[in-house]
């Protein structure tokens, strides 16, 4: 084999390696009315492993950590906060490719407003890269005439 065809066939392997797993959620802030529809999208590129990635997304709010839904584990929501709110359908996942999937939360609350956290579960040999993107989102009140 050519040194040539060799290089073409490993350059883009090593480039995928030093740059290593890219997790994107749009900048932020994000701002919503409170009882508005939201979705936040969340990308992985630059991964080894399954084409098919799964992704789980998380709550970070005054200082606590919780978990909300995830594409592999049915049992990943926080039981005090999330369980109730995903079982109805209110928060949900949807996978929109083998890389991307969506956080959707129906008719948003003020008490929705915290940081959200995308992750990746690793599917690499070496970890390089980035498994995790936060975006905040603020669920604002608005004032109405009358009410």
């Amino acid at each position: 084999m050519s040194r040539f065809l060799v290089l073409y066939l490993i350059l883009p392997a090593i480039m995928v390696l030093c740059e290593g797993r890219v997790v994107k959620v749009p900048d932020g802030p994000l701002v919503r009315v409170e009882g508005q529809d939201v979705a936040i999208r969340c990308d992985v590129s630059n991964y080894e492993g399954p084409r098919d990635q799964d992704f789980e997304w998380m709550m970070v709010q005054a200082g606590n950590k919780y978990q909300i839904v995830s594409t592999f584990d049915n049992r990943f929501p926080d039981a005090t906060l999330f369980r109730d709110r995903v079982s109805s359908g209110d928060i949900s996942i949807k996978k929109l490719s083998d890389s991307s999937a969506e956080l959707r939360i129906k008719k948003v609350r003020a008490t929705d407003s915290a940081t959200y956290q995308c992750s990746t579960p690793s599917t690499d040999t070496v970890l390089s890269g980035n498994y995790e993107a936060d975006v905040e989102l603020r669920g604002d009140l608005v004032w109405k005439p009358g009410v």
